[in-house]
């Protein structure tokens, strides 16, 4: 959880500090290599933050993560969903359900034929839908 780089950019775009924005940020540090939708995001947000966020709140944060290189919006199926971006990215997203999770481990040999790619979705189904 890089909560200097969200300041950073905070400071470098001249916003002003949110604590909805700060709290929906935590929510995608502790999602881990899951990616979450807005309405999966916005119940977890409910269990930690006081206060309701509107899903026009949630859209307008992840843009602003997304254009500061934070985070990064994937195409699951019909929604998208977001992640904290660390470096190169890889997902697998199931083609049947749209769970998406980042690729950590398996994605080396995807990288070293394609060194200029900067995203790598992998459509297979899930241990789930298997």
């Amino acid at each position: 959880m890089d909560f200097e780089k969200l300041q950073e950019c905070i400071r470098r775009r001249f916003a002003n500090s949110s604590r909805s924005r700060e709290a929906l940020f935590r929510v995608l540090s502790e999602a881990g290599e899951s990616c979450l939708n807005v309405e999966e995001i916005r119940e977890r947000m409910l269990a930690t933050y006081p206060r309701e966020v509107s899903a026009n709140t949630i859209y307008r944060h992840l843009e602003f993560l997304q254009e500061c290189g934070l985070v990064r919006g994937v195409q699951a199926g019909a929604s998208r969903v977001f992640c904290l971006r660390d470096g190169w990215e890889c997902y697998a997203v199931c083609s049947r359900c749209g769970t998406a999770v980042k690729m950590a481990e398996n994605c080396s040999g995807c990288l070293d034929r394609m060194p200029d790619a900067e995203l790598i979705v992998i459509y297979r189904r899930c241990d789930g839908c298997l």
